[in-house]
């Protein structure tokens, strides 16, 4: 992000998975020899930091797929989302082919590597769906690391995904004393933001998304209109709107990282947070004047903006939108030279 000038959440920890890229006969011996890929993913969780030397609010996230990650809030998940791993994702269909079938993807998986027998494994698969509440502790984190350093990302609707090279991150929580980070998410068109997505209250039961579109007004200046359409089964906020101003440097930072693209998702987090500055001392003129304290400042201001993720697979394709917002986005992709 700082290559484009924008602006990360705090890095507490990051690595690739051990030796993975170093040469190309490595990464392609971890692909298809899984004994020695549970070698190096054991390797590279050992290393992740103790609970311990963190602080009480984090996120943890692979980076080379969708999903796989963890939001911590004062020591308890709060929010996960499990990775899509080959054959798991049929297995919650339930019938008796998509149980035999994931069930031979998971003996010949990495994950039965990791594990004394296979009975434990099936119950290990079974259980990153089952985060939420938990509270964070070592052995939580490696074994989250493992399932997700497990193999390459399995959708073959996102196949580029497949190519990233697997990493863990885990980073600083923008949150205030009351409510975590919204999302400002960047439909951005060959360089062009023409829609921004505002998703609010993300891990509540009142959670919104409200769309906004960047209008000419018969003034000949573009203006930001929030629309009523939104996702199917969402609604969008019935609060004041995003200001102009908020959204203007939204739309600035996403275009700068969505440049050279032809059409990309670009998140970001609008912080809510207001640090205070320490009280700063105004040097007396005379020794017999006490010093005596400058306000305090608010920095960074309400409505920092970070950069959180891109991708140019919103919603892995599979969104499903009310009214013609589908159509719209669409045709703001062909307008800005987009599907060729």
């Amino acid at each position: 992000g700082d290559q484009r000038g924008l602006k990360s959440p705090e890095t507490y920890f990051y690595r690739v998975l051990d030796e993975y890229a170093n040469a190309e006969t490595k990464g392609l011996r971890l692909r298809t020899n899984q004994r020695a890929r549970a070698a190096v993913v054991d390797q590279t969780c050992s290393a992740l930091p103790s609970v311990e030397t963190l602080p009480e609010s984090f996120a943890f996230k692979a980076t080379h797929t969708s999903g796989c990650n963890l939001l911590v809030v004062d020591g308890i998940i709060v929010g996960h989302r499990p990775c899509v791993l080959t054959g798991m994702a049929n297995s919650r269909v339930g019938d008796a082919q998509s149980i035999s079938q994931w069930t031979m993807w998971l003996r010949e998986s990495v994950v039965a590597d990791l594990f004394p027998t296979f009975a434990q494994a099936v119950e290990w698969a079974h259980t990153e769906r089952s985060l939420m509440g938990r509270v964070v502790d070592d052995r939580l984190l490696y074994d989250a690391c493992t399932r997700w350093l497990a193999q390459q990302y399995a959708r073959t609707a996102e196949s580029y995904y497949s190519e990233l090279v697997p990493s863990l991150l885990i980073e600083k929580v923008i949150e205030d004393a009351t409510e975590l980070a919204s999302d400002l998410k960047c439909f951005v068109f060959s360089g062009q933001t023409r829609f921004i997505q505002h998703v609010d209250s993300r891990f509540t039961a009142d959670k919104r998304d409200t769309f906004y579109r960047r209008v000419l007004q018969d003034s000949g200046v573009q203006r930001w209109e929030r629309m009523s359409l939104t996702l199917k089964g969402s609604i969008p906020s019935t609060g004041p709107p995003l200001s102009d101003t908020v959204l203007e440097r939204a739309r600035g930072l996403c275009e700068r990282a969505g440049e050279g693209l032809e059409m990309a998702r670009v998140d970001l987090l609008l912080s809510t947070e207001v640090h205070l500055a320490p009280p700063l001392y105004q040097i007396p003129r005379s020794k017999d004047s006490p010093p005596y304290l400058l306000p305090r400042v608010s920095w960074p201001p309400k409505g920092a903006l970070y950069l959180g993720e891109m991708t140019p697979y919103p919603g892995g394709g599979k969104h499903a939108w009310q009214g013609d917002l589908d159509g719209q986005l669409g045709r703001a992709w062909c307008e800005n030279g987009g599907g060729s």
